[in-house]
């Protein structure tokens, strides 16, 4: 009995550790595939620069912009350290499909054609 008891404590544990690398595989690739979408398949649009902050461990805080789709807002992390900038607007591309995918402008290495300035 002793040995059955074990046997399935072994199996929950390795079902257990496979759940959990594939919600992180699974986690990693969406920001991945997301990046990608965006370039080629983004949407521009105007944000607003909010007075709420996003904090990271062992980084400055960075204001939140957010935007409005079909009466719901949607909102990122700008990267913008400048508390001042408070209402300013910038670019931000969102996929149509599901706008909680989005980036601000600046998070692209290579420029992408927004004109939403």
């Amino acid at each position: 009995m002793n040995k059955k008891k074990s046997v399935k404590i072994d199996n929950f544990r390795k079902w257990l550790g496979y759940t959990f690398i594939l919600f992180f595989i699974l986690f990693f690739s969406k920001i991945a595939i997301g990046n990608l979408l965006l370039k080629s398949q983004g949407i521009c649009t105007k944000s607003i620069l909010t007075n709420e902050l996003s904090k990271i461990r062992g980084h400055k805080p960075t204001l939140v912009y957010n935007f409005w789709l079909n009466g719901k807002r949607y909102d990122g992390n700008s990267n913008i350290e400048e508390l001042n900038k408070v209402g300013d607007s910038i670019c931000v591309v969102y996929l149509k499909w599901m706008p909680s995918i989005n980036r601000p402008i600046s998070f692209f290495e290579k420029p992408i054609n927004c004109n939403c300035k």
